[in-house]
């Protein structure tokens, strides 16, 4: 029985330490999400909230109506030395009780069942909240790829924009030149020259 206790403790102790721990990751991993999807965060949250507050008060309200010791005595021993072995064994089995601070495991089936219930309600809590993280940490790394896409896109558009911007450009003084040589040599050399002087334009655009 003491054996137990002492699971039951450092079991106890690991299933509060666990809670809270998923708790808080979760109410950072909530802070990383933006305003406009706040209201459906905390749709999805809220449920495992509540579940997980509903678990920590039945823990509590389970410990507190535990008895503070495990120690009784056995009936049927009616001699005096045997009223001394089971005080000794009393004040000794009292003494393990004040150092572990443990409540009692509830004998009957019920109680028992709860606490198996309860153990297994703060496992798939803590499976949820996995779960929940490992969703949040693959969304946000698609909001970064989608948001790398983005930053790409604008760039590769204002690139565009500057090319269209020299081809404009040089459109202008390849038609000023044209308009030039039209008026010094006539159509002829115009025509002559004007797909050498459009080559010679894209040329310069693409290189610069």
């Amino acid at each position: 029985m003491d054996t137990l206790c002492k699971h039951f403790g450092r079991l106890e102790k690991e299933h509060y330490q666990q809670l809270r721990a998923n708790i808080r990751e979760m109410e950072q991993l909530c802070g990383r999400v933006r305003a406009e999807d706040a209201a459906a965060l905390d749709l999805l949250v809220r449920p495992v909230r509540d579940r997980a507050s509903a678990a920590a008060r039945d823990f509590l309200l389970l410990h507190s109506d535990s008895s503070p010791t495990l120690a009784t005595r056995q009936p049927g021993c009616a001699s005096s030395s045997c009223h001394s072995v089971n005080d000794e064994g009393d004040k000794a089995e009292s003494g393990r009780q004040s150092q572990l601070h443990l409540p009692e495991i509830p004998a009957d089936q019920n109680a028992a069942e709860s606490w198996d219930n309860l153990e297994g309600d703060l496992k798939e809590l803590s499976s949820l909240v996995t779960e929940f993280s490992l969703l949040v940490h693959s969304q946000q790394e698609k909001i970064d790829s989608i948001e790398d896409n983005i930053n790409t896109a604008s760039t590769n558009v204002e690139e565009g924009t500057k090319s269209l911007g020299k081809v404009c450009i040089f459109e202008c003084v390849c038609g000023n030149i044209l308009k030039q040589l039209f008026h010094l040599h006539g159509q002829d050399v115009v025509h002559k020259n004007k797909k050498l002087l459009f080559k010679l334009t894209f040329f310069l655009a693409a290189d610069t």
